[in-house]
């Protein structure tokens, strides 16, 4: 959980816009936005306190665990558990929706066939029920095409991402790596762009069984773009990952006016057994200093973006928009 919050707290952009309604957070006696308060709180007081003080975010840890039962116990569980929860449950209850105008996600008169009919639709259904915090910051989209190999036409379904998911077994098996060699994130990514293919598949235009293949093709990034490593279990475990500190994505995004190009603000990494459960902690980079910090529970200390890649078992990364 310390881990977790550290790195939503390094978020500049959603942290600022947490501080921003601290005070609607003291005034308002709302219970159904408890959740979305209680993060409020712990990331007020993160950041208000003195040199070698403590904050204990009793508040929040009670709230989560009366929302999750998985919560309720400190047994360690993987921080992409916490995550999800969060950004599932703040949306739902920071979301405006708006009238959805009769849009529906499978307008009859759509084109499967044609991307930006597809997108156009998705888009305009999207932004007519969604409107949170969480969905401004860390909700993207991609294009999931299956193309016929006897008509060569293409079926789009465009679904919403507010994280990416990593097999790092499976990537560095698509790059023909020994167990020993490091994959690299943006292979990571080369992989999430592979082409499946499907020998016996149904094709709506053709109205027979033929072979197509599958790729998907990241549409939009989020502003805040949040990557889950997949390590695996035994000696899948021991697949290393190379990370960078900024990053570049332009190659990977249909929407040339999407973000591309991030900078790294946070790693929850993993420490001792895998199968035993070990500890996880956090490097985060500070905004204010642009200095990197190890966050393992109570103990904060400086480091070094060295420390940060050699250092532990990298899980999740957190990595925010610049411009390039």
């Amino acid at each position: 959980m310390n881990a977790t919050l550290q790195c939503f707290s390094n978020t500049d952009k959603f942290k600022n816009e947490l501080i921003n309604i601290y005070e609607e957070y003291k005034k308002d006696e709302n219970t159904s936005k408890k959740l979305t308060f209680s993060l409020v709180e712990v990331v007020f007081n993160l950041w208000k306190i003195l040199d070698n003080s403590k904050y204990i975010p009793e508040n929040f840890k009670r709230i989560i665990g009366e929302m999750n039962p998985l919560f309720i116990k400190k047994e360690t569980s993987e921080p992409k558990d916490l995550i999800l929860f969060l950004l599932k449950n703040i949306h739902e209850e920071t979301n405006i929706k708006k009238e959805t105008n009769q849009i529906t996600n499978n307008t009859p008169s759509l084109n499967p066939y044609d991307f930006y009919s597809v997108y156009n639709n998705f888009i305009q259904y999207y932004n007519s029920i969604n409107n949170s915090i969480i969905s401004k910051e860390f909700y993207g989209c991609f294009n999931s095409m299956t193309t016929c190999y006897n008509c060569k036409y293409s079926i789009h379904n465009i679904l919403s991402i507010n994280m990416l998911f990593f097999p790092l077994e499976e990537v560095r098996k698509f790059k023909n790596r020994s167990i020993k060699e490091k994959v690299s994130i943006i292979e990571c990514f080369e992989h999430y762009e592979r082409t499946d293919i499907n020998p016996s598949s149904y094709c709506n235009k053709c109205g027979i069984k033929c072979t197509s293949y599958s790729v998907s093709k990241i549409i939009n990034c989020p502003k805040t773009l949040i990557i889950n490593l997949n390590h695996g279990k035994g000696i899948e475990f021991n697949v290393k990952i190379i990370f960078e500190e900024y990053m570049d994505l332009r190659n990977f995004v249909i929407n040339p006016d999407s973000p591309y190009y991030y900078e790294l603000k946070g790693v929850i990494s993993h420490f001792g057994s895998n199968d035993e459960g070990g500890h996880f902690i956090a490097f985060c980079k500070n905004s204010n200093d642009c200095k990197w910090y190890k966050f393992n529970d109570e103990m904060v200390e400086k480091c070094s973006f060295n420390d940060v890649l050699k250092k532990g078992m990298p899980y999740v990364l957190f990595y925010s928009h610049v411009d390039a």
